[in-house]
């Protein structure tokens, strides 16, 4: 089972960003400051991660093209596959999953497409991912499919924390060009934690090399109050 943890930390990678906010934001002095810190070392957000469950299939879906993060809007090509999920696990695919179709090489050969549920801006781990090679997908990842959580709560904290917090900016040094930065939360059913991630990226270099060592993770307790990710 290590080849699948190790897969789904790729993804969990991938779409750590996925449904972020991006641009430069102002710093209001009546809220508390998130700290920015270097990503140097490893994050602990892994340790939240599950093993997936795995199913063997034969699903002949012909070409895919492919998708960015997106929510679900019943796109034809995705029938096959929305269709075996409801059959399989009983989910109905709404707008509060989205859908990404990646693939890894440029002949768009190999890749795959990933649900993902989301609790309005709140990415969770609650995932389906597909393997496809040639058209044909012949294995399906599943997490926490039957796992629930008051949602509403979980709203308010965001609306709580949001309104108590105010990020932390670091000033570009002399040949560091400003890219983007994202701001996401992420709920994880195997552990019950709420993560904020921000990331700063930028340029630099005559290369151009692209730097996010820069940002802040926390979780968010139930009253809505930062904690050190190392704490809990």
């Amino acid at each position: 089972m290590k080849k699948y943890m190790t897969f789904i930390i790729a993804l969990a990678t991938l779409f750590l960003l996925a449904g972020c906010t991006n641009g430069r934001q102002t710093t209001n002095t009546n809220k508390e400051i998130l700290k920015i810190q270097s990503f140097e070392e490893p994050t602990e957000y892994e340790s939240n991660l599950s093993e997936p469950d795995v199913k063997q299939i034969d699903i002949d879906c012909g070409p895919v093209s492919e998708m960015e993060s997106q929510k679900y809007d019943g796109a034809d090509q995705l029938h096959v596959f929305v269709e075996y999920i409801e059959k399989e696990f009983g989910i109905q695919i709404d707008d509060k999953w989205t859908v990404l179709i990646h693939f890894y090489d440029d002949e768009r050969t190999v890749g795959m497409i990933k649900f993902q549920y989301w609790i309005g801006n709140i990415g969770t781990d609650k995932c389906i991912t597909y393997n496809l090679e040639q058209g044909k997908s012949d294995t399906v990842f599943y997490t926490h499919l039957d796992e629930s959580v008051d949602e509403e709560s979980l709203l308010a904290r965001v609306q709580i924390f949001e309104e108590r917090y105010e990020q932390e900016k670091r000033e570009l040094k002399k040949g560091e060009q400003f890219i983007k930065e994202t701001v996401s939360y992420s709920y994880y059913y195997k552990t019950g934690k709420l993560m904020y991630t921000y990331n700063l990226f930028f340029r630099y270099g005559e290369a151009g090399v692209i730097n996010n060592e820069y940002g802040t993770e926390c979780y968010i307790d139930e009253n809505g109050y930062a904690v050190d990710i190392n704490a809990l």
